[in-house]
């Protein structure tokens, strides 16, 4: 497995976006509708050490700014499924992609209409409001306090594998020393999203924990940010260090390459290359230690979680409420996928039919495409760096 494909499945698998830049919102329409929670949040970061990257960046600006578009004819076949319930309700299943372009835009009206008729819209979690406990963990973990460096928590062969990757956009492992590995996995698993064309603020959860808050719609959230953000922070270093490892030969070309294989599959809903995507073969024969780390990282990452989530769906499916259920796609696909957890017990989900077709031919991802991105994204990660060796 490589490290191009973990990071692909991630974001359709994990809807926190571990950036640290600001571990609330990042959309400053968002920031108005939050409870007056926030200033808490304020005083202790103020109390914490600096974060590594800037409050505030053009690149996030930028992103903050784009708004999806909302006219015009959908092109897209998201993975969706539709549970009748005994009461007649129905349960809309969506395969999120956590990181979409403005292209991708509008969302087909069944998705639409779904939403209309929704009692309740569950999520992963809801990352518009401000988890006071989730900062207080991060603040908490991701510096090295015991006088160590973060060269000291990983092999060689991982620090040289992951500065190499580092290399291809112009960054400096020596910018990251003060960071836990868990710290320097999630930024590091960021910047191929930063630097493509693709956009956190424009995932179709955003879009539509934006439009529950506009309405006042009811959010259920599956998970919580909390959930998320421990998961992250309680990974051995062992795995990130396997990780780290999987960047080998691996540049940002290929890896966002990787990132708009995953994202084409979505538009188009090919499950068995999301499937593919997240799947433990490898042309490499692994170590049975290495095998092990992948198989710990997998049933955490996917096959615990797509139980709770089914679990979520059963008990939406005996009540009396209409549901928008979102999550990301890769949880819904496999023997241990959400759909297969579903039919095991005995409910019978069926794939939602789209009037439009959908893009069938993936689009074509150049360098002028994603050049604006790239800049800001640029500019962002140089603050980012400049800020980190401050503080060393």
């Amino acid at each position: 497995m490589k490290k191009t494909r973990i990071l692909a499945a991630a974001c359709a698998l994990l809807m926190l976006p571990m950036t640290f830049a600001s571990c609330g919102d990042k959309k400053e329409k968002t920031e108005s509708r939050k409870d007056e929670s926030s200033a808490a949040v304020t005083e202790e970061s103020s109390e914490a050490p600096e974060e590594p990257a800037p409050e505030e960046s053009e690149a996030a600006d930028d992103s903050s700014q784009a708004e999806p578009e909302e006219q015009g004819e959908s092109t897209i076949n998201p993975p969706a499924w539709k549970l009748t319930t005994p009461s007649g309700k129905e349960v809309i299943l969506v395969g999120s992609m956590h990181a979409l372009s403005e292209e991708d835009y509008p969302m087909p009206d069944e998705l639409l209409e779904a939403y209309d008729k929704a009692d309740v819209v569950a999520f992963e979690c809801d990352i518009n409001k401000t988890d006071d406990e989730a900062n207080k963990l991060v603040f908490s973990t991701m510096y090295l306090i015991d006088g160590s460096t973060f060269s000291d928590h990983i092999s060689p062969e991982a620090y040289e594998a992951l500065s190499a990757y580092l290399d291809s956009y112009d960054l400096e492992i020596s910018s990251f020393e003060m960071f836990a590995p868990y710290a320097v996995a999630s930024l590091v698993d960021e910047l191929a999203v930063e630097y493509s064309e693709l956009s956190r603020d424009l995932g179709i959860d955003q879009y539509f924990l934006d439009k529950c808050y506009d309405d006042g719609k009811e959010i259920y959230e599956v998970e919580s940010v909390y959930f998320q953000t421990e998961m992250l922070i309680n990974y051995s270093e062992e795995i990130y260090d396997l990780l780290f490892r999987e960047f080998d030969g691996e540049d940002k070309d290929s890896v966002i390459e990787n990132l708009y294989e995953l994202h084409d599959a979505w538009v188009c809903r090919d499950l068995a290359t999301i499937e593919g995507l997240e799947d433990e073969d490898d042309e490499e024969e692994l170590s049975e230690e290495d095998q092990a780390l992948i198989d710990e990282y997998n049933k955490v990452m996917v096959d615990d979680r797509n139980i709770g989530m089914a679990e979520a769906i059963e008990e939406f499916a005996e009540g009396d409420q209409q549901v928008l259920f979102i999550v990301g796609a890769a949880h819904y696909v496999g023997e241990k996928g959400i759909i297969a957890l579903l039919e095991a017990d005995g409910y019978e989900p069926v794939p939602l039919e789209y009037k439009n077709p959908a893009r069938i031919t993936p689009k074509e991802h150049t360098d002028d495409d994603s050049s604006a991105a790239e800049e800001s994204s640029e500019a962002e990660a140089s603050s980012t760096a400049d800020s980190s060796s401050a503080k060393e």
